[in-house]
C-alpha cells in the first residue's frame, strides 16, 4: 500500500501494517510525520466527485468539512490539511489520478 508525504509529497511504498509499527509512520526523505494513505486520498476524492454529480451546490466546500471533522486528518497541521485538499480537487473536479495530482501540487 502506498502513502503520501503531506510535506514534501513523496509517494512511498509502506513496507509495515500499522499494528507492526512502534511509533507513528514518518517520510523517509524530510521526516514528517504527516503522512496519509493513498487509499484514504482516494477515498475522499471518490466522495467529493460523488458530490458534485448529484449536484451540491458547494461540493469542495463539503469536502473541506469532512476532511476537517474526519478523524485521521485531525492530526495534519493548516498547510498539510490544503495541500491534502488539493490533491483531492484535482482528482475530483479535473479527473487527474493520484500520481498526476500530487504532481501538480508538489510539483
Amino acid at each position: 500500500m502506498q502513502a503520501l508525504c503531506l510535506t514534501c509529497g513523496h509517494v512511498f511504498q509502506m513496507r509495515k501494517s500499522e499494528e507492526e509499527l512502534a511509533k507513528p509512520r514518518q517520510c523517509r526523505l524530510c521526516w514528517s510525520y504527516s503522512i496519509i494513505k493513498r487509499k484514504e486520498v482516494e477515498d475522499l476524492a471518490d466522495e467529493v466527485a460523488r458530490l458534485i454529480r448529484h449536484g451540491q451546490s458547494m461540493p469542495f466546500l463539503d469536502a473541506i468539512e469532512r476532511a476537517i471533522a474526519h478523524r485521521a486528518f485531525k492530526r495534519f497541521g493548516f498547510f498539510e490539511t490544503i495541500r491534502l485538499l488539493r490533491v483531492v480537487r484535482f482528482m475530483a473536479e479535473e479527473g487527474l489520478s493520484f500520481e498526476e495530482a500530487v504532481k501538480m501540487v508538489f510539483g
